[in-house]
């Protein structure tokens, strides 16, 4: 740690270049204090009262819960949404990046199945765009469902980004009058 505040160890930099350090410092930052709030803890309440619909429920939490946790565990970019139904785990290929491909595997709670889709995100609205989705097929388990996600995206990676249909604007003036 005393080495680093040498002189001689010390670069100059202009302002510009400075601002761009903080910049990208912060950014990174706020990068990970947004994926911590993603990743909070989350509960599985049971009780004498508890219904077998909310028991399917919890245990789609927990089944893709441990989907996010052996993904990640294996270097994926993962997201776990279970603020807002479909309950789903988000996986990225490499980064988030536009036109980036992701794999989801999310919980249909009103077939009580779940589901294994691809697509690709978009960062400027942060969604997920959906090209195909097939049903898991039973018997259901963090296990089954991580090797089928890891296969997909597998698979993923070697596909090109996925790109936004270009929007064609005549720029020509109407007749004039």
């Amino acid at each position: 740690m005393k080495e680093d505040l040498n002189p001689s160890n010390l670069i100059k930099v202009s302002p510009d270049q400075l601002a761009e350090i903080f910049n990208d410092y912060f950014q990174k930052k706020i990068s990970l204090l947004n994926e911590k709030v993603e990743a909070a803890r989350y509960a599985v309440h049971v009780d004498f009262r508890t219904t077998m619909d909310e028991a399917n429920f919890g245990f789609a939490k927990i089944a893709l819960g441990y989907v996010s946790s052996a993904l990640k565990k294996m270097g994926y970019h993962v997201k776990l949404v279970f603020t807002e139904k479909p309950l789903r785990v988000i996986v990225s290929t490499r980064n988030w990046d536009d036109g980036e491909w992701v794999g989801v595997i999310s919980y249909n709670s009103s077939l009580n199945t779940f589901v294994l889709s691809k697509g690709y995100f978009n960062k400027s609205d942060k969604t997920v765009t959906l090209k195909k989705s097939v049903d898991m097929q039973k018997p259901y388990s963090g296990q089954n469902m991580s090797e089928k996600l890891k296969s997909l995206m597998d698979f993923l990676k070697k596909e090109p980004t996925a790109k936004k249909p270009e929007i064609v604007v005549n720029l020509k003036r109407g007749p004039k009058t």
